[in-house]
C-alpha cells in the first residue's frame, strides 16, 4: 500500500482487476480484519452518482477481487481471504501480510529502543521502515476515505523521517566514530537541505538543519538557516517561529558548548496501528526487489510523496463497519493531532445537581456512550453553561478528543452557520487540508462520519437552529457522543435519531440565590437586610440564569452598590429590563431575546407580541386564539410554534405561560410595533373571552340556584372571540380551578384600563365559584402575574 497497490501470494504477483477493484481493496485493506459494510463500499466507490443496480455491481466486483486475490480457490469454495459477514465484507490479513503494518511496528520498535538509549538499533529500525515506501498511499486511487487516509499516513511518514534524522544526527555527532549507513553530519546537512525545501513549513525539521550545522562548524550558515525558516513562515502563515526554534536560535548565537554533546532525543508518543490483528496465518513473503539503502529510500519515499498527493473527490459514506470493530474493543487509529476544542468550562458553576445526574446516568457502566443528548431551554436560561460544564466532566471518557461548534442558530448575526461550514471546521481539526474537504455537504458529512468511526469523541453542538442543521454532523457509529442545545426542542432529533432530550429549567429559588452571591466579589455576604434584598433580586431576575448573572456582575464591579441598593434600583427602573445591559449583545437581555423573536414566523412573532398583555400567569391556546383574533386551529400552530422555540413554556399539559422578562420584552416590541388601537382591541377580545367563558361555565354550576351574582347585561362578545364552553359540571369547576387567578388579574387589568364593565362583571362572576369554597384571601390579594 505504500505506493502504487500491489499484491503478492509467496513471489507470484497478482492480478488486482479494475480501479473500483482497487479502491475496494485500498478501503478494506485499510481497515485489515474489520468489516466494511456494504454501503460504504458503495459510498466509497461511486460517490454521489450511485447506479441504479449498486449492489449487484459490488457484488460482481467482490467476486472478481475475491478471484484475484485467491488464484487457486475453487467455484464456491469458501474464501479465506475476503469473507461477507453479517457486518460487511472482511479482508483477512496474516500479521506481516501488509507493509502499512510493519511500517507501523518498525517505527514502533525504533521509538522504543531510542527511549532506551540504543540509538544504533533505533537508527537501523527506522531506516527499515521507511525503504518500505514507493510512493503515496495507494497512489493513483481515489475516493474520500483512501485520500484521507494517504494525507493521515504521510503525516506519520515524515514524522517519522524528522525522528530518524533526529537519531541519526546524534550518532554523527563530534567524537562519535562515523556509520557508514548513517554517514558524516556533511551529508546530513545535505539530506536535511533537501528535506527543509520540500517541507518548508516543519519547524523541527529547520531545527535539525541548524544543529546539523553548528555542529559541523558552519555557525553562519546555522543562523542563516534560522532567518530563512523564519521568513517562510511569516510569508506563508503570517506567523513567527515557535518557542523552541528560537530557543535554539538563541544557544547558537550564544555557541553554546552543550549543542556538540550527544545525546538521545526525547520520546515521542507510540503510534497506534491502523491494521486490527489478524487471525494467525502464516506470513507471506515480501519480493525481494524493494530494497533500497536507507539515505536513498528516505529520499525516494519524501519525493514521491511531495510529487503526487493525491486530491480528493465528492463522495460519501457511513461509518457502521468501523463502529462495529471498535465496539469490541479492537485497536484503531487514533489522530496524531488529538481536537480539544471545548471552551473553558463555567467559573463558579452553581447547581443543575439533578440535571447533572441525569446526565452522568446516561454513561453510567452498562450503558452506550453514544448518540446525541439534546438541551433545550428558553433564551438565557443556561444551556451552553450547563453543556460545558457536563463536557468537562467527562471529558476523560472520551480520549479521542472534543470538537466544538456554535452553529449561531440564535445570534447576532441574521444567519445561521451552514452545516457543511461546520463539518469543513472539523474536518481542519482533524488536519484536513482544504483542497482535500469535498465540495458537497453529504461528502463532507460522510468524510466526518468516517473520521469518527471507531473513534471515542465528545462533540458539543452549541446553538443549534433546527434538527436539519445538526443532522450531518451527528456521529453515524458507536463510541461518540453529540451533545446539543438549542432554544428550538429538536423534536425530529428525538423522533427520529432517538436523542436523549432534556429541557434546561430555571433555577431553583436557593441556586439562584448561590449564584447571585458567589459571582458578586466571589461570594459578598448578605445577611439582615441583605437577604431580603437577595430574595427580591431572585424574583425580579425571574430566576433566569442570564439576568442573575448580569446582576451579580453589577455588584461585582460595583463596591458601593451593595444587594439592597441594587434591589432598589431594579424596583424604580423605568422598563424591567433596562437594568439587564451587560454592555455587549450576549449580556443584554433584550438582545438575546431578540435573537429568538426574529426566527419567528411574521404571524408567530405577532401573537408573541400580543401575549405581552395577557395578565395572568398562563393561558390556553383557545385565549390565545381569542387574544390575536384568529379562529383556534389557525392559533394552535402559532403557539405550539412559540412553545417550540422555548418563547413559551408548557408547564401544565394544555395551558402555556410567558416568563415574566420575556412578557416585557414582548410588551416593549408590541409598543413599537402595533398601533394603541390595536393593543386596546386585543385586550378587549381578550377580557371578553375570559368574561363569556366565565358566564357559562357559572350557569353550569349554578343551574338551578338563580343567577344574581351572574351579570344580567352581557354585552355580546366582540367578532372573532371564541369563548370557551365547559361540557358539564366536572368540566366547568376544572375551567374554574385551572383560570381562578387569570379571572383575578383580568379584572384588575380591566379596571386598569378602562373597562369598568368588564371589571366588575368579571368580579361578579369569579364570585360564583370563589364564594362557595370560602377562597376570600385570593380575592383581596391575588397573586402577581
Amino acid at each position: 500500500m505504500l505506493g502504487p497497490l500491489r499484491a503478492w501470494r509467496a513471489r507470484d504477483t497478482l492480478t488486482l482487476g479494475s480501479g473500483r477493484q482497487r479502491v475496494a481493496l485500498a478501503v478494506l485493506l485499510l481497515h485489515a480484519n474489520r468489516p466494511v459494510s456494504r454501503d460504504r463500499l458503495i459510498d466509497e466507490l461511486w460517490g454521489g452518482r450511485v447506479p441504479a443496480y449498486a449492489v449487484n455491481l459490488l457484488q460482481k466486483h467482490m467476486s472478481s477481487l475475491r478471484a484475484g486475490l485467491e488464484p487457486g480457490r475453487r467455484g464456491r469454495a469458501p474464501s479465506g481471504t475476503l469473507a461477507w459477514t453479517e457486518a460487511g465484507y472482511v479482508l483477512r490479513v496474516p500479521s506481516g501480510g501488509l507493509d502499512l503494518e510493519v511500517f507501523e511496528q518498525e517505527v514502533r520498535r525504533a521509538r522504543e529502543a531510542r527511549c532506551a538509549g540504543d540509538l544504533r538499533l533505533a537508527s537501523h529500525a527506522f531506516h527499515e521502515a521507511l525503504r518500505l515506501w514507493r510512493g503515496p498511499v495507494c497512489d493513483g486511487l481515489g475516493s474520500p476515505f483512501v485520500d484521507m487516509m494517504r494525507d493521515q499516513l504521510d503525516e506519520r511518514r515524515v514524522g517519522a523521517i524528522e525522528d530518524c534524522m533526529e537519531v541519526d544526527l546524534a550518532l554523527a555527532g563530534p567524537g562519535t566514530p562515523l556509520d557508514t549507513a548513517v554517514g558524516s553530519q556533511a551529508d546530513l546537512v545535505a539530506e536535511l537541505r533537501w528535506l527543509v525545501a520540500h517541507h518548508p513549513l516543519r519547524e523541527r525539521l529547520h531545527g535539525l538543519l541548524m544543529l546539523a550545522l553548528y555542529r559541523s562548524g558552519r555557525q553562519g550558515e546555522a543562523l542563516a538557516a534560522f532567518h530563512d525558516a523564519r521568513r517562510r513562515l511569516r510569508e506563508e502563515l503570517g506567523v513567527e517561529p515557535g518557542a523552541l526554534l528560537q530557543g535554539l536560535h538563541q544557544r547558537i548565537l550564544a555557541a553554546d558548548p552543550d549543542l556538540m554533546t550527544l545525546s538521545a532525543p526525547p520520546s515521542q508518543p507510540e503510534v497506534l496501528p491502523i491494521v486490527s490483528p489478524p487471525r494467525p496465518a502464516p506470513a507471506p513473503h515480501h519480493p525481494p526487489d524493494e530494497t533500497r539503502k536507507p539515505s536513498a529510500g528516505r529520499r525516494r519515499a519524501t519525493a514521491r510523496s511531495t510529487a503526487a498527493n493525491g486530491t480528493a473527490t465528492s463522495g460519501s459514506g457511513t461509518g457502521g463497519a468501523e463502529a462495529g470493530a471498535a465496539g469490541r474493543g479492537r485497536r484503531v487509529a487514533r489522530p496524531w493531532l488529538t481536537p480539544a476544542q471545548l471552551p473553558h468550562d463555567v467559573p463558579r458553576f452553581v447547581g443543575r445537581e439533578a440535571e447533572l445526574e441525569r446526565l452522568d446516568a446516561l454513561l453510567a457502566d452498562g450503558h452506550d456512550h453514544s448518540g446525541a443528548v439534546v438541551l433545550t431551554g428558553m433564551a438565557g436560561v443556561g444551556k451552553t453553561a450547563l453543556a460545558l460544564h457536563w463536557a468537562h466532566r467527562i471529558r476523560d471518557r472520551f480520549p479521542d478528543g472534543q470538537l466544538y461548534v456554535n452553529l449561531r442558530g440564535f445570534g447576532p448575526t441574521v444567519t445561521a452557520m451552514e452545516a457543511a461550514e461546520a463539518i469543513q471546521g472539523f474536518l481542519e481539526a482533524f488536519a484536513i487540508k482544504p483542497d482535500q474537504v469535498p465540495a458537497g455537504l453529504h461528502a463532507r458529512a460522510a468524510l466526518l462520519r468516517s473520521l469518527l468511526a471507531g473513534r471515542r469523541m465528545l462533540i458539543v453542538l452549541d446553538n443549534a437552529l433546527d434538527a436539519e442543521q445538526v443532522r450531518p454532523l451527528l456521529p453515524g457509529a458507536p463510541g461518540c457522543l453529540a451533545v446539543v442545545t438549542s432554544r428550538d426542542r429538536l423534536t425530529g432529533l428525538v423522533a427520529v435519531e432517538g436523542a436523549h432530550a432534556f429541557v434546561v429549567d430555571l433555577l431553583p429559588k436557593e441556586a439562584a440565590r448561590l449564584l447571585l452571591t458567589r459571582r458578586s466579589s466571589a461570594g459578598r455576604a448578605a445577611t439582615g437586610p441583605g437577604e431580603a434584598a437577595l430574595d427580591e433580586i431572585v424574583a425580579y431576575c425571574g430566576r433566569l440564569p442570564l439576568a442573575l448573572s448580569i446582576a451579580a456582575a453589577r455588584v461585582a464591579t460595583g463596591p458601593c452598590l451593595p444587594f439592597a441598593a441594587l434591589a432598589a434600583e431594579l424596583r424604580g427602573a423605568r422598563a424591567r429590563l433596562d437594568p439587564f445591559d451587560g454592555g455587549e449583545q450576549a449580556t443584554d437581555v433584550r438582545a438575546v431575546f431578540s435573537w429568538s423573536y426574529r426566527r419567528l414566523t411574521p404571524p408567530a412573532a405577532r401573537l408573541f407580541r400580543l401575549l405581552g398583555l395577557h395578565p395572568g400567569p398562563d393561558f390556553t391556546p383557545a385565549a390565545a386564539a381569542s387574544l390575536a383574533g384568529l379562529p383556534p386551529p389557525d392559533a394552535r400552530p402559532l403557539v405550539a410554534e412559540l412553545a417550540r422555540t422555548s418563547m413559551l413554556s408548557e408547564r401544565v399539559p394544555g395551558r402555556f405561560a410567558c416568563h415574566g422578562l420575556l412578557r416585557a420584552y414582548a410588551c416593549e416590541l408590541s409598543d413599537a410595533h402595533d398601533s394603541r388601537d390595536e393593543r386596546r382591541t386585543t385586550l378587549h377580545r381578550l377580557l371578553d373571552h375570559y368574561l363569556h367563558s366565565a358566564h357559562q361555565a357559572g350557569r353550569i354550576l349554578r343551574p338551578g340556584r338563580g343567577t344574581d351574582d351572574l351579570p344580567a347585561d352581557l354585552r355580546p362578545a366582540l367578532p372573532l372571540v371564541t369563548p370557551e364552553s365547559p361540557a358539564d359540571r366536572g368540566a366547568a369547576r376544572t375551567w374554574f380551578t385551572a383560570e381562578h387567578l387569570v379571572l383575578l388579574a383580568a379584572a384588575r387589568r380591566a379596571a386598569e384600563a378602562g373597562f369598568v364593565t368588564h371589571a366588575g362583571q368579571l368580579a361578579r362572576t369569579v364570585a360564583s365559584f370563589l364564594d362557595p369554597r370560602g377562597i376570600w384571601r385570593v380575592q383581596v390579594d391575588p397573586a402577581s402575574p
